[in-house]
């Protein structure tokens, strides 16, 4: 019993117990006190009559203000009913619920032409006559197998619409059941989607062409790294043969003069075993360059500190004569491709080897700093520096700020440096000021596995 028959209850039984005891109390009252007997029976039905009118009228007011709620409540209860209808109309949706036991279908807005696909006083077969033959099929084998399992169902079908156009709604239903479990109502909506199907459908093509171009971009990618790399060794090799020759017979020319060779001539001949060795080494270096870029990376833990040492040491070995106060920092690891480190490594650290020659204390300084995503590794040196407005074009391939006369060089080394720093999804940059040194800055990300 909820609380509004309570009350109801309550007003009833203290209206019985308020009556009975004024009709009592009062005839008791009128013949105990009134006389002759046919005066109280005068008095008794003007007390009852006026009990009478007294009760009228306050159920009279009563009701008027029953019914006054009852229409303020009826017309709010309407305009909810509108707001519902407007709200169904302009999401084009339609709200249903299915008998299992009757067959019967009650249907209230639209899923696509309001009044005209589905009418609000469609039957279940009218209903299920716009879908298309094999979706009809289909909606009844995924209603049953909805029900079975107890799950919501969510599907798309196609149906007809319009001028036979083919139009797709959304439909979503849920099953009520009874106190046994037994599924007695289906609930649901049905929502037009035919734009988003549409779009999802462009889409998918969109994307097959896309992933068909990439396919083919890629294949004539593949087939132009293959070529230029056939090119490049092709050229290496054309320009090494003229090179020995060039060399070979600049050494002969040198023995057949023997000590009759005049201060001139020996110049031109060093100039040029000079120049053939810095060809030779330019051809080397855009080798290096060119695989770099093309080799595949093989990711692996790399022991920068012991790298860095191992690459100072060569160059101890190789220049005994210097003196270079050179610091690692111990502990330095990252995941990346060795040997491309390895280069990257041996391009910067042999340009600080090469950029402090001429200073009196020479120092190399490698250390590192581990960042939540990255690892910072930096390179210091108090070489010749450079000023910062060239930072960016020194990572170019052949810009040198030297001469060869003062440093030789191909000035391929940092753009190779970079590239690799590139192919791992890092950043490399340069801080330099003149005559202070350079710090060649490097940022390994950390690799996510």
């Amino acid at each position: 019993m909820n609380r509004g028959k309570v009350t109801v209850w309550k007003v009833v039984v203290a209206y019985l117990i308020v009556s009975i005891t004024w009709v009592f109390v009062s005839d008791f009252l009128t013949f105990l006190l009134t006389s002759p007997p046919k005066l109280a029976l005068i008095y008794s039905a003007t007390k009852g009559v006026f009990f009478v009118l007294v009760t009228a009228g306050l159920l009279y007011i009563m009701m008027g203000r029953t019914v006054a709620k009852l229409s303020e409540a009826e017309q709010r209860a309407q305009r909810a009913y509108e707001d519902l209808d407007t709200a169904l109309e302009l999401a084009r949706t339609g709200v249903w619920r299915w008998n299992i036991a009757t067959q019967s279908i009650e249907f209230k807005g639209t899923h696509a032409e309001p009044k005209r696909v589905i009418p609000d006083d469609s039957g279940f077969e009218r209903i299920l006559g716009v879908l298309y033959d094999e979706e009809r099929d289909r909606m009844f084998a995924d209603i049953g197998a909805s029900v079975s399992a107890g799950t919501p169902l969510v599907r798309v079908y196609a149906y007809r619409g319009p001028e036979n156009s083919r139009r797709y709604l959304e439909a979503r239903a849920d099953a009520i059941r009874d106190e046994t479990g037994k599924p007695i109502m289906l609930v649901g909506t049905t929502v037009d989607c035919t734009d988003r199907v549409e779009l999802q459908n462009q889409l998918e093509s969109l994307t097959e062409q896309l992933e068909s171009r990439v396919q083919d971009r890629t294949a004539d990618l593949v087939a132009a790294n293959e070529q230029l790399e056939a090119f490049t060794h092709s050229v290496a090799h054309d320009l090494r043969s003229p090179l020995r020759t060039i060399h070979g017979f600049t050494m002969a020319i040198e023995q057949d003069l023997g000590q009759d060779i005049d201060s001139v001539t020996k110049e031109n001949i060093s100039r040029i075993k000079k120049a053939a060795v810095k060809m030779s080494d330019l051809i080397d270096d855009m080798l290096t360059l060119s695989r770099v870029t093309r080799v595949p990376l093989q990711f692996d833990g790399v022991n920068v500190s012991r790298v860095c040492e191992q690459i100072l040491e060569e160059l101890t070995d190789d220049d005994p004569t210097r003196r270079v106060d050179c610091s690692v920092q111990s502990g330095i690891h990252i995941n990346a491709d060795p040997r491309l480190v390895e280069i990257a490594l041996q391009n910067i650290l042999g340009n600080a080897w090469k950029y402090t020659s001429k200073i009196e204390d020479p120092k190399i300084e490698v250390k590192a700093e581990t960042m939540p995503d990255s690892v910072l590794l930096w390179v210091k040196d108090n070489g010749i520096g450079f000023e910062q407005k060239f930072a960016q074009s020194v990572f170019e391939p052949f810009n040198r700020l030297v001469t060869d006369n003062e440093y030789p060089g191909t000035g391929i080394g940092l753009a190779t440096a970079s590239r690799i720093l590139r192919r791992h999804n890092g950043k490399i940059w340069a801080e330099s000021e003149p005559n202070q040194g350079t710090t060649i800055c490097m940022e390994f990300p950390v690799r996510k596995w």
